[in-house]
């Protein structure tokens, strides 16, 4: 059976691991951010976390992360490693997760 969307794209992505096609992506960086967002957010975020002092870079859904990276992609992307953060649920979403996984480069997490 062939499966299609989100979770079609998850399976394919386990069978690239069940077949050792696992490459951990080339640069390391703290935060990978998609490309193709239409989350108009981004590029403010880009200069936000640079300015941070934290290393950004594109994510490529070819490569695969570190569970300590943090990984900011369209929902229809679905990684399946990585400390994943979903762009299209907005800004407030991103932020939080930012404050948790970086407290001494984004503020205190909200208790």
């Amino acid at each position: 059976m062939q499966y299609t969307g989100p979770l079609g794209y998850r399976a394919e992505r386990l069978n690239d691991f069940a077949y050792n096609r696992y490459r951990l992506r080339p640069k390391s960086a703290q935060v990978f951010i998609s490309e193709g967002t239409r989350a108009d957010f981004v590029p403010k975020l880009k200069e936000y976390l640079l300015g941070a002092g934290l290393k950004v870079l594109p994510y490529d859904p070819a490569f695969a992360y570190l569970p300590h990276e943090v990984l900011l992609v369209e929902r229809t992307e679905q990684p399946l490693q990585g400390t994943v953060g979903y762009l299209d649920e907005g800004r407030r979403s991103i932020w939080q997760l930012l404050q948790r996984q970086f407290p001494e480069k984004c503020g205190k997490a909200a208790q």
